[in-house]
């Protein structure tokens, strides 16, 4: 965990426990209770993070109400130990406490940088910024570190072949019984001596003609003598099947060093090609998913469009020269216009108009929607009327430049394709 943020809550006493640490531990189980939810679900933190980080946030926001279920929980009585304008500050650092503790998530790791990447130059009081500015800090590390990772060129990372030593494997011959020897073994279980009247090594003291005595030495002298030559073959035909078995073991190695130096080569071709297909899309100027020229669209629908074309492109896990290009993309044909701070209330009715193309409200549909603070993105897509105010914590008459406008919809599109609920969770090596 980046930090105790509960403690310094407290240090900085935006609010007071009275020196009691029993109830300091009960909000530290209820931040543990939440982070699990986090990492069960993390399609939803965007939302948590667009609260935390605003100290002004109203005291009814629906939010508050999810994170006084899971505090309500381990402490049942501690709406009676805070003022009603101190639980907001309360839940706000359980949030955060929450997020701490899950950071080892790549997918929590995703939403916490994403979401305060594009809020902060709006959001965020100078008076509380060093109890959360640690915490973006972790997840944007986390998060650029993986990107670089996964979008390395071969250049750049030393990938070596194995040495791989195969082992030689002996033909295999078919092995025979000593016939020689065998025959001089019965002959023993026979009787005393040879045909040439010779005297064998421990026989058979009797002849056939003896009867009884004969026949009670003849079974196990000549059983004893079969199995000695039937184990001599079995035996070097089992220590070759081991030696065989050895060797596959060897070989099997030997392949899976080979398919894991080919799927790192594979990894840094994935980013090769997403480094060029970014480049022909940028030169193109062309939409993909629109199948038209970003030319023809106002600029709030070029700003959507060229989100999800890029998200579509880059995935979710991106590093942030990606967002550079997008940026310089859009400022190629829009030119100083691209940076102009423009009614966010116009570039979201732009993109809603759905005159143009329908289905780009279906693309950014899904990014989830929750009751109150929600992404940018989600709010666009819903069929009500759009309320900045209450969704973003903006103002209504708040102003975006268009390069801001297509990042936040890019960024809340990667947050959407990282926390699917088919994704699989990205652990840090514990490994």
């Amino acid at each position: 965990m980046a930090q105790d943020v509960l403690q310094n809550f407290l240090n900085v006493r935006l609010f007071d426990l009275g020196g009691d640490d029993n109830k300091l531990n009960q909000l530290r189980d209820a931040s543990a209770d939440l982070a699990a939810k986090f990492k069960s679900d993390p399609a939803g933190i965007p939302s948590f993070v667009m609260v935390a980080i605003d100290s002004k946030v109203a005291p009814d926001e629906p939010i508050f109400r999810d994170v006084a279920d899971v505090v309500g929980n381990r402490w049942n009585s501690y709406m009676g130990a805070f003022s009603d304008t101190t639980i907001p500050t309360v839940m706000r650092a359980v949030i955060l406490e929450a997020i701490a503790r899950s950071l080892d998530d790549d997918r929590v790791a995703i939403a916490v940088s994403l979401t305060a990447r594009s809020l902060l130059p709006h959001l965020g009081s100078p008076m509380d910024v060093g109890l959360w500015t640690d915490i973006v800090t972790d997840a944007d590390t986390r998060l650029e570190t993986r990107a670089r990772k996964e979008w390395a060129l071969p250049s750049s990372t030393a990938v070596e072949l194995p040495k791989i030593e195969l082992p030689e494997i002996e033909d295999f011959t078919h092995r025979v019984m000593n016939v020689d020897w065998l025959t001089g073994q019965l002959a023993a279980a026979v009787g005393p001596s040879d045909k040439e009247g010779q005297a064998l090594k421990n026989p058979n003291p009797h002849w056939p003609n003896a009867g009884n005595p004969w026949s009670f030495e003849f079974s196990p002298r000549a059983a004893r003598a079969i199995s000695a030559a039937v184990d001599g073959v079995s035996k070097a035909t089992a220590s070759y099947m081991t030696e065989r078995a050895k060797a596959d073991d060897r070989i099997r190695s030997a392949l899976d060093q080979i398919l894991a130096y080919v799927s790192k080569g594979s990894t840094m071709s994935k980013g090769l090609e997403r480094r060029t297909s970014l480049l022909w899309w940028k030169e193109s100027l062309y939409s993909p998913a629109a199948d038209a020229s970003y030319r023809n669209f106002t600029v709030g629908k070029t700003c959507a469009w060229m989100a999800l074309d890029a998200v579509a492109i880059t995935g979710p896990f991106a590093p942030r020269m990606a967002e550079a290009l997008l940026a310089e993309t859009l400022r190629s044909f829009h030119h100083e216009d691209a940076d102009e701070p423009t009614s966010l209330a116009q570039l979201c009715s732009e993109v809603r108009d759905v005159g143009q193309n329908e289905s780009i409200l279906t693309s950014l549909a899904i990014v989830r929607s929750k009751a109150g603070r929600s992404q940018l993105a989600s709010m666009i897509a819903q069929p009500d009327t759009v309320d900045i105010p209450a969704t973003l914590g903006l103002p209504s008459d708040a102003k975006l430049s268009p390069v801001a406008f297509a990042l936040w919809i890019y960024r809340d599109l990667q947050i959407a394709q990282a926390t699917a609920v088919s994704g699989k969770p990205k652990r840090k090596a514990a490994q």
